[in-house]
């Protein structure tokens, strides 16, 4: 028994499982009393008559770790009090730690990752099979083994579930040789994340779009810790986040708190026609969950790359700073220095145009600041921004959408564009001291 929730059970267990190991099954069940939400009786003023509601409340919940032959370290919460609510905690990467030894893939486990792998390809397609467990038929047998009274609580045979993913945390580890390569580049990324990317790009990475319709907050912020100095940023009630672990593996990891936040194609109605909807908390749509988080973190990953190159500001500026030929036409060199270019620079770089792309309008609304005063000015701002477009496709700084009037920055652009910017906004001192 607990004498309080906040007490770190990870640690106890750990401590029981080195007094009293266990190859396979239960290692101690740990038993504490700690907020629930349950229902209670009353009287309806209205109606007249006793109904349930559903409210917060305190029970007692028992803890059962586990050494599963499958999943390795996890613990079922069950809550002793109606709705005999159960939660399942595992981690991923006890269940791949499994897969290698059953695969003979030798492999280097420090803590919660893996900083050697001998073949990282075939434990990755390993790891992707998790994502496609019959996860309602696992997790009714684990409720049923913690609780088995529930068929006769609820006067059925085979009593079910409904389960939701609580909270999903979807991490992409990239690993360098040693402490000293990752230490190299981790503080200048960590500058970078917290200096460059604005709230829209925050959106961009979990897949979504500033727009007035979102009502929650978004934050960054980084802490000094003993193992290192994460980065996290919120939108909402999901996040995503980078730091170092382990010294030599750089984590991006993606929490979905809120899935309702987010959406995703999924069939609709009879027909299977796939509609983008807001994604459920069911474990139906752990797979889309799982398809977010990964492009969360590639998305992340893809923003922290552009900022760490070797090439140096003028190898980089160079191409566009002489004049180029678009569809036989010679057109002007860019000046990323000029006030007029380097606004526009800053416009296309919003990381709201990441995922749809920017149009004409979408650039004119970032240039000017006052409304048009006629639809002469109107026509005018529209024919610059033009030949603006224009002069970006010739430089290969943006490219035109197929079948579409929008346009995304290129690979190039995005380089370009990120290290004008980035120069612009550096120190004086900095830029002496890098000399």
């Amino acid at each position: 028994m607990l004498t309080s929730s906040r007490e770190r059970k990870e640690t106890l267990v750990q401590r029981i499982l080195e007094r009293s190991p266990v190859d396979e099954g239960l290692i101690c069940v740990l038993s504490c009393v700690e907020p629930c939400t349950t229902f209670n009786l009353f009287r309806s003023r209205e109606t007249k008559r006793r109904e349930f509601r559903r409210q917060p409340g305190k029970c007692q919940h028992l803890y059962h770790d586990f050494l599963h032959p499958r999943f390795g370290l996890m613990h079922v919460r069950l809550q002793t009090w109606f709705p005999f609510t159960v939660q399942v905690c595992m981690n991923g990467r006890e269940w791949l730690a499994r897969e290698m030894t059953k695969s003979c893939i030798r492999f280097v486990k420090e803590d919660n990752c893996f900083p050697h792998v001998d073949d990282p390809l075939r434990a990755q397609r390993l790891l992707a099979k998790q994502v496609h467990v019959d996860w309602p038929h696992v997790l009714d047998r684990l409720a049923l083994e913690v609780n088995p009274a529930l068929p006769s609580i609820l006067r059925r045979d085979d009593p079910h579930h409904y389960w939701c993913a609580h909270q999903l945390e979807w991490a992409t580890d990239v690993l360098f040789v040693d402490h000293q390569s990752l230490a190299a580049v981790y503080q200048p990324l960590v500058q970078h994340a917290m200096t460059r990317f604005s709230c829209a790009d925050v959106m961009r990475f979990l897949g979504r779009k500033a727009s007035h319709a979102f009502l929650g907050e978004v934050t960054s912020d980084f802490k000094n810790r003993v193992e290192g100095i994460p980065v996290m940023h919120r939108a909402g009630r999901n996040s995503v986040k980078t730091y170092d672990k382990n010294g030599s593996i750089l984590r991006v990891e993606t929490t979905i708190n809120a899935p309702t936040e987010l959406r995703a194609p999924r069939p609709k109605g009879e027909s299977g026609e796939l509609v983008v909807q807001p994604v459920r908390k069911t474990v139906a749509d752990l797979e889309r969950l799982t398809e977010i988080g990964q492009r969360a973190n590639e998305r992340y990953l893809d923003a922290l790359a552009e900022m760490h190159q070797d090439a140096s500001l003028h190898e980089v500026i160079a191409p566009i700073c002489k004049h180029a030929t678009f569809r036989g036409r010679r057109v002007r060199a860019l000046r990323p220095w000029d006030s007029d270019d380097l606004a526009l620079f800053q416009a296309i770089a919003d990381g709201a145009f990441v995922l749809r792309g920017f149009t004409n309008r979408d650039l004119v609304n970032r240039l000017y600041q006052k409304p048009a005063a006629d639809d002469s000015d109107r026509r005018q701002r529209r024919s610059r921004t033009s030949r603006q477009l224009r002069l970006l496709r010739a430089h290969g700084v943006i490219r035109k959408l197929p079948k579409q009037n929008r346009y995304q920055l290129t690979d190039k652009g995005r380089r370009i564009v990120t290290a004008i910017l980035a120069a612009r906004d550096t120190p004086v001192s900095a830029l002496l001291h890098a000399a």
